[in-house]
């Protein structure tokens, strides 16, 4: 009688099982040693010894996330009102999985971070941005222009093609935009009388002041804020407030709806 030949060990999926469940346990623990000194200093002595893409890839993985979090608390300032609310969670979970109109809680331990209507964080301390407008024109940003752009033959951009251009102000109208600037007072720069610019002198607007300023933050430099969600998510598709995204649906879940022009139609939209 023939016998089943025995098993010589486990199968390749309980081991490849294994190894995943082994792997999410250990970033699991990195992750709570990632706030502590120990790690810091772990990350950082293979960070100076060698080029982190050289290192093991779990420590080179848990370098870049101390190289994010070094970023975080040692390059980004925080420019909002101390009296700056949290949003309140709405009563559909699905925040916690989705992202939300807004973009609110994306960060579930920070609601406001990053949405619609919040302000530009900064790479230095807020007390250090005070604008110095007596100087600004010194030296002449349209001089400093022309001297630095101006090209005499064309020059070839090799590397890539006029599509990286409209990706990037594609990207762009998802990342930023300060909303409408005002007409009335724009900065008026001084023109060389043989510049060909239309006008003379040259008028930019100047950016929208910030609605949300407080009566304690008088006097304290000035700041701005993004109209757009600061995440990455599609706002320039998907709108930034339940009003907008309604606008774009001829149903209530898809396609979006499209003008004559074949363009995305809704508030904003050009």
């Amino acid at each position: 009688m023939r016998r089943h030949p025995e098993r010589g060990g486990p199968s390749r999926t309980m081991v490849s099982l294994r190894v995943v469940v082994i792997v999410g346990l250990g970033l699991l623990l990195l992750a709570r040693l990632f706030r502590t000194p120990l790690f810091a200093r772990l990350t950082g002595w293979a960070a100076a010894t060698t080029k982190w893409a050289k290192l093991p890839w779990p420590l080179g993985l848990v370098t870049i996330l101390n190289y994010r979090d070094r970023l975080r608390r040692e390059n980004l300032y925080d420019t909002e009102s101390a009296s700056a609310k949290d949003v309140p969670a709405p009563e559909d979970t699905r925040y916690l999985t989705a992202r939300t109109a807004a973009g609110t809680y994306n960060d579930l331990e920070n609601s406001r971070m990053g949405s619609a209507g919040t302000r530009f964080g900064r790479n230095v301390p807020i007390d250090r941005t005070y604008p110095d407008n007596e100087r600004l024109m010194r030296p002449n940003p349209r001089t400093v222009s022309r001297e630095l752009l101006t090209r005499e033959s064309f020059l070839p951009a090799k590397s890539l093609n006029l599509l990286a251009a409209a990706w990037i102000q594609f990207m762009l109208r998802d990342w930023v935009s300060h909303g409408p600037s005002p007409k009335d007072n724009p900065w008026e720069v001084p023109l060389a009388d043989d510049d060909s610019w239309p006008e003379h002198p040259m008028r930019i607007l100047r950016t929208k002041e910030d609605p949300n300023r407080k009566p304690e933050e008088e006097g304290t430099p000035p700041t701005h804020i993004n109209v757009h969600s600061h995440w990455w998510d599609g706002s320039q598709i998907y709108g930034n407030d339940e009003q907008a995204q309604a606008k774009l649906r001829s149903t209530p879940t898809w396609p979006p709806r499209f003008g004559a022009s074949r363009t995305l139609s809704g508030p904003g939209r050009r």
